[in-house]
């Protein structure tokens, strides 16, 4: 199924908790999965060769419920807590 996708860059990073730092991120529209799969493991191949440097790809849009009208939309994976309509810290502030 042709959806819109994020491959997320992440660089080895021992001075952080998780191990590992978010660098930057490639929006992909109206591709497959596995055509994303095949630019992370050609980016890896040219530019980011040397091992430090991982990569995850999420869906860029998650279908989620408003808080106070029940009503379904689409919301980006990475939008903040606070920012988002389907949470009730949203409708406190």
């Amino acid at each position: 199924m042709r959806t819109s996708y994020t491959l997320r860059m992440y660089k080895t990073d021992r001075r952080r908790k998780d191990g590992r730092r978010h660098i930057k991120d490639f929006d992909y529209i109206n591709v497959t999965r596995e055509e994303v799969d095949a630019l992370a493991s050609e980016l890896l191949k040219s530019d980011y060769q040397h091992g430090e440097y991982t990569f995850e790809v999420r869906e860029t849009y998650r279908k989620v419920r408003n808080y106070m009208t029940d009503e379904e939309y689409l919301e980006r994976f990475d939008t903040p807590r606070s920012c988002s309509p389907s949470t009730e810290l949203y409708w406190s502030m």
